[in-house]
């Protein structure tokens, strides 16, 4: 059936009424619309009150399979926008209904998922579990996409908690498993990331290349959402050796992808990285200006650990 638009205005009792004397589902129609806007943002977006009333539908009539459809076509919209609320909700019942359907796979890439919002809140060791768990039941079915995409997120914790050989290790690993496999996209996040071990290690130069190779990647396969971070990359590099006119457009790059393709986590990097740019050329309003725009964008998302960075930059300039 045709669901008009104001299906939106609808009390949740009312279309639970609805629901039960149709021969067809709310929730299949907008999964379907999902399916089909997958990679079309602004589409979602626009239907957002539709395709969470129906989730909520899908949850009442413990659809199980609509549930998990609907995280599979609508996370990566409801990440790369901002919506971690949501995320996070979607994502536990997404959990729930592989677990009630003994679907392995699925409750892997959901566990990996879950775990990767719990790092971004600065949780590494509810991250660390969740990881741990998607990693052995990867390894277990034998999915080397999935056991490819674990090592490079368990290198990004161990990254993030200052065990750079750890991993560095582990994107060696994921790396190899995206070459032997032509995981393109896998390759192009991996030398970020790698990129990032070089830097942290002083080889700029190395890093310098990374970066570049996987903006060569990404560009290649078109992701524009992913390019943002290695454009973020690249003008902290240029940060770090002081060229601070380079650092100000590289982040300036990276805002304008960030805001075509409308990513917000990225984005307040960016206005981070314009703050330490324009403290260290001695405009201390302007960098509170950008510092506290990225606070609060990073509250926003919940992201804990970026708003203490932010913090101790603002207490920085008081000095």
């Amino acid at each position: 059936m045709i669901v008009q638009k104001n299906i939106a205005q609808m009390t949740l009792d009312w279309a639970k009424v609805l629901y039960q004397k149709t021969g067809h589902s709310f929730a299949e129609y907008y999964v379907a619309y999902a399916q089909m806007h997958t990679q079309d943002f602004d589409a979602l977006a626009e239907d957002l009150p539709n395709l969470q009333l129906c989730f909520e539908l899908a949850i009442h009539q413990r659809q199980d399979s609509l549930i998990i459809r609907f995280w599979e076509y609508a996370s990566d919209f409801l990440w790369f926008r901002g919506y971690w609320e949501l995320y996070s909700m979607w994502g536990s019942r997404g959990l729930e209904a592989a677990r009630r359907l003994n679907k392995r796979d699925k409750e892997a890439w959901l566990l990996s998922e879950m775990g990767w919002l719990q790092m971004e809140q600065g949780e590494f060791e509810i991250a660390r579990g969740l990881f741990n768990q998607s990693r052995s039941i990867f390894e277990r079915i034998g999915d080397t996409r999935g056991t490819c995409v674990l090592l490079r997120y368990l290198g990004v914790l161990a990254f993030r908690i200052k065990e750079i050989a750890q991993a560095e290790n582990l994107f060696r690993k994921a790396l190899q498993i995206a070459k032997e496999n032509n995981y393109e996209g896998m390759i192009a996040e991996t030398k970020n990331l790698q990129g990032s071990v070089a830097r942290r290690q002083g080889d700029l130069e190395t890093a310098r290349q990374l970066y570049a190779e996987a903006c060569k990647g990404y560009e290649a396969t078109g992701d524009l959402i992913r390019l943002t971070g290695v454009l973020l990359n690249i003008g902290k590099l240029e940060l770090e050796v002081g060229n601070l006119t380079s650092a100000r457009l590289g982040f300036q790059q990276a805002m304008a992808v960030c805001h075509k393709v409308k990513r917000k986590d990225m984005l307040y990097g960016c206005h981070l990285g314009l703050a330490e740019v324009e403290r260290q050329m001695g405009n201390h309003d302007s960098a509170r200006q950008l510092a506290r725009l990225a606070r609060d964008g990073f509250g926003s998302l919940g992201m804990k650990r970026d708003v203490e960075a932010v913090d101790r930059f603002l207490k920085s300039i008081e000095k």
